[in-house]
């Protein structure tokens, strides 16, 4: 690779002499504190990176307590049964199938279509949120072909496809800033050479994305 660390940039960032916070969070999203509760919750990082890509909004639903006996609490499965027609003594058994179809027991989405990244929530802290955005802005940026991934709904499994079609998020409003870039450019490159190179493989990379994504990131 031609392009090299900025390294003087990065000490007039941090500080001279200095190995605390400071301005780090103009390179990265995230101080020392923090890290682990992204480690932790890397897979709902994903789900805001995907919308980011596809510049969706994922709305949250306020729970009532008569809600943790009802499928339909979930908006997602809220919209599914809004857009199909189906009689009253079938609603209960469809909403349980589309539970178990598209939910595990800990209520995190089944990924089996890249698209489905778009449904997952990201806990209500700033530090998510700005994660998802620094992978957008050094790792993906503007590559047409990585955004037509996620965006595409087309798939070989009927059902899947059924229920992609009916899931429509909001667009995000506003232009995205870009608040991050990478400082190695062959870096971002690969990764993205990777990314699309493993998407052949429609099981392989349902399977390895997060890992491949956290293997760069870390």
């Amino acid at each position: 690779m031609r392009t090299i660390l900025q390294i003087d940039k990065l000490i007039t960032t941090l500080g001279k002499g200095k190995h605390d916070t400071g301005e780090v969070i103009a390179i990265l999203p995230f101080s020392s504190k923090s890290a682990k509760e992204v480690r932790d919750h890397f897979f709902e990082v994903l789900g805001e990176l995907v919308r980011n890509i596809c510049e969706l909004e994922l709305k949250r639903k306020k729970r009532k307590p008569e809600d943790e006996l009802s499928y339909t609490s979930n908006p997602v499965i809220e919209q599914i049964l809004r857009e199909i027609e189906y009689s009253a003594d079938d609603e209960y058994d469809l909403e349980r199938f589309l539970n178990q179809h598209l939910f595990g027991q800990d209520n995190r989405i089944k990924i089996t279509h890249p698209y489905l990244y778009n449904l997952i929530p990201v806990p209500e802290k700033d530090v998510f949120k700005k994660f998802g955005h620094f992978i957008h802005n050094v790792l993906i940026q503007e590559n047409e072909e990585i955004i037509a991934l996620f965006k595409a709904k087309e798939t070989n499994d009927i059902l899947t496809e059924l229920i992609l079609n009916k899931l429509e998020l909001p667009k995000r409003e506003g232009i995205q800033k870009k608040e991050y870039q990478p400082l190695l450019d062959g870096f971002t490159k690969l990764y993205q050479e990777d990314l699309l190179y493993i998407s052949k493989h429609k099981e392989y990379f349902i399977s390895n994305f997060p890992l491949l994504t956290h293997f760069y990131i870390f």
